[in-house]
């Protein structure tokens, strides 16, 4: 019995008086039908249905959807059809309520499944990634596009792997702004380091099912899949690979640690146990894909770099407490060592950018914060530090 049908086992959750809650094509929790008629008044943000609830399809900006919310939030509040959330003051509540984590809980008490006082101990036992999720067929993909014979080498992944938050390449196309790709990303990086032709295919927000395997809606327009794409490069001889960050909800994790006061309780750790399950099985999909392309390209899957340090001084004023960022440095390294074991499952490098000495609140971090475009991303110094740790792979 491989670890998510023994959390399928312990689930006795009935979600009968439930309709799921979808956020474009990702759902992200549940609603309880009880509360339906308090939300049918918000038709303009919200869409209630027979059988979901949905955030509007019109609200494709992340700042539209975060003023929507707000809104919604605060008229609920005010009618009292939401208390203070855990005896919170008025404000505190209302930011939690925008910053979504708290949406599901709220909303809906008790839909979090993984029972949080048993998953640990079952995460200690797992020693493969095939351990974890069981066996599972790989999805077929194919090829969409012309072929690009010319293409040395390919990138995959999310925010990190596009350079969100640093300057787009002169000319760059709508696709490439769309994802956030930059000319300062690491992908460019290798390209001069190793004089190839990268294609990266990268994306802001990208998810193994919806990024990688699956295709991705972005700010309305529907990016083919990553993977799919890359079967275009069939000469490519390396693929690297950044994901898991957006699947287990890593950014919700670090907003809701920021304005809670402690961000350890049962329901926020059984919420990223949950996530994290999830991907494990998403994830051995996406390896016995990458395990089967034609050519059998070497494949570098990247663990995330730590951005905090022992200098932590700047973090205060943001709510990010010395525990706080104890809990947030655990769930990484544990999202890290899903990734580590996956890989060495399929024989590929899982190699980890270290930042040590330019964390965040250092004189030179390698990371974005507050103010920056991309808060936690990779600077253009964070970019070529993982680049490098990427050639040292690639020249063993």
């Amino acid at each position: 019995m491989s670890l998510l049908d023994r959390i399928a086992e312990l689930n006795a959750h009935d979600f009968s008086n439930y309709l799921p809650f979808f956020v474009g094509a990702a759902q992200i929790g549940w609603v309880a039908r009880e509360s339906l008629p308090a939300l049918s008044p918000y038709g303009g943000t919200l869409e209630v249905r027979d059988d979901r609830v949905a955030l509007a399809a019109g609200l494709v900006v992340a700042r539209s959807r975060t003023r929507a919310m707000e809104k919604v939030a605060r008229d609920l509040h005010a009618r009292g059809a939401i208390a203070g959330w855990r005896r919170l003051p008025r404000r505190t509540t209302l930011k939690l309520l925008v910053a979504g984590l708290a949406v599901t809980e709220v909303i809906n008490v008790g839909a979090i499944m993984v029972p949080a006082s048993r998953a640990p101990a079952l995460l200690r036992q797992v020693r493969s990634l095939n351990q974890l999720v069981g066996d599972a067929p790989p999805p077929q993909l194919r090829a969409r596009g012309r072929p690009l014979p010319g293409v040395q080498a390919v990138v995959l992944g999310d925010s990190t792997a596009a350079g969100v938050g640093l300057p787009p390449a002169a000319g760059s196309s709508r696709l490439n702004r769309l994802c956030g790709r930059s000319s300062d990303s690491y992908a460019q990086d290798l390209a001069a380091a190793n004089g190839w032709r990268v294609l990266n295919l990268a994306c802001s927000s990208a998810t193994i099912a919806h990024g990688l395997l699956g295709p991705q809606e972005r700010y309305g327009k529907t990016i083919p899949a990553q993977l799919a794409s890359l079967q275009r490069a069939r000469n490519a001889s390396v693929v690297i690979v950044n994901i898991g960050a957006n699947d287990v909800g890593w950014a919700a994790m670090v907003t809701f640690c920021a304005l809670a006061p402690r961000c350890d309780d049962k329901a926020t750790t059984a919420y990223f146990q949950q996530q994290l399950a999830a991907f494990s099985k998403d994830y051995l999909q996406l390896l016995s894909q990458l395990a089967t392309l034609p050519g059998h390209p070497r494949v570098i899957i990247n663990r995330y770099y730590n951005p905090f340090g022992p200098e932590q001084g700047c973090l205060g004023p943001a709510g990010l407490t010395p525990a706080k960022l104890t809990i947030l440095t655990s769930r990484l390294a544990t999202l890290n060592t899903v990734l580590a074991k996956g890989a060495a499952d399929f024989g590929f490098s899982s190699p980890q950018p270290d930042f040590a000495g330019h964390q965040l609140c250092t004189s030179q971090p390698y990371v974005q914060w507050l103010d920056d475009p991309a808060p936690f991303h990779p600077t253009a110094l964070g970019q070529l530090a993982i680049a490098l740790t990427d050639q040292a792979v690639l020249r063993r």
